[in-house]
């Protein structure tokens, strides 16, 4: 990641394979939980990062991912967790 670590940019990097990838678009709107009601699954073949609701998802409710990738992961991160 070299300089980028020291970057906001960190902040968006997610695992593609041997690299990285950084999320744009609507993805950077989704914040982080253990309590999420979505969930991204990296799309090697479309090059993409695809997002899906694991319920229905109110108007105006935040969507919420685990950036972890996989929804059972309560690893710690750098920043507080929302539940």
């Amino acid at each position: 990641m070299g300089k980028m670590k020291n970057s906001i940019l960190a902040n968006y990097v997610f695992r593609w394979k041997r690299d990285k990838a950084i999320v744009l678009g609507f993805g950077l709107f989704y914040n982080y939980s253990y309590s999420q009601n979505a969930y991204y699954i990296t799309n090697f073949d479309n090059i993409s990062i695809d997002s899906y609701a694991r319920r229905d998802i109110n108007k105006g409710e935040e969507i919420r991912v685990n950036y972890n990738g996989n929804p059972r992961d309560t690893s710690s991160l750098w920043f507080d967790v929302i539940n």
